[in-house]
């Protein structure tokens, strides 16, 4: 278990880029770019992207990032065939489907265990809910 003292606040994390557009070599070939604005490295378990599987579905990632860097999501593992992305991915997701039409806005949020927030979670971007 990973004990992380401090909570990340609104502003923290943020959606830095987007390519929703695919590739030459897979339509599916996407990616979110997340970036920690904080001095301190967050864990994230369990977090929400809204709109992200699809339109109104949800992708659940996990992993660590660091302060004051970003945070790679996409379909495909690194050198894989079917992508065109250079980079190594912190999070590789088959579920990861941004809509080419009307998908909604993309939404980041944390959701805790605590009963607290009734379910609803902590929006780390600043939306209010």
């Amino acid at each position: 278990i990973i004990d992380q003292t401090i909570e990340p606040a609104e502003g923290d994390i943020l959606i830095n880029e987007i390519g929703w557009a695919g590739s030459m070599y897979s339509a599916y070939d996407e990616y979110i770019e997340l970036i920690n604005k904080s001095d301190f490295d967050i864990y994230m378990y369990n977090y929400q992207i809204e709109n992200a599987a699809g339109a109104k579905n949800t992708l659940t990632i996990s992993g660590k990032i660091t302060k004051h860097s970003v945070f790679l999501i996409t379909n495909y593992p690194y050198n894989d065939d079917r992508t065109a992305i250079n980079n190594v991915p912190d999070f590789v997701s088959p579920q990861l489907s941004l809509n080419n039409g009307k998908m909604g806005r993309l939404y980041l949020f944390l959701y805790t265990s605590d009963a607290a927030d009734e379910g609803l979670g902590v929006d780390l971007g600043g939306r209010r809910i």
